[in-house]
């Protein structure tokens, strides 16, 4: 049974799902082979789910990664503008100091 099970699931493959369907809406298959193909049709569904699945965990995980790197830059640029802050008030401060010793 399980090869010819097998086989009759190659041959689903071969016809495709689309078709499948109509096909058994359209009563072209016996009652003997209708639970297979409902058990075929479900598997189907279920690898659908499982890629769409995939998919949103990996688009999950490159923004995660995104938004990880985007905070980097921006204590980066937090830094930066703290340093240019700091230079900008010092700099005179440490001029006018220079010029009473000079």
């Amino acid at each position: 049974m399980i090869s010819n099970k097998d086989e009759f699931y190659t041959k689903l493959e071969s016809t495709g799902e689309k078709s499948v369907r109509e096909k058994l809406a359209q009563g072209v298959y016996g009652s003997e082979k209708i639970p297979l193909i409902n058990e075929w049709l479900r598997q189907q569904e279920e690898k659908r789910i499982e890629e769409a699945t995939s998919r949103a965990n990996l688009a999950a995980s490159r923004a995660e990664e995104a938004t990880i790197e985007q905070l980097r830059l921006t204590r980066s640029a937090v830094r930066a503008t703290w340093l240019a802050a700091s230079a900008a008030i010092l700099i005179p401060i440490i001029i006018e100091i220079i010029k009473i010793f000079i």
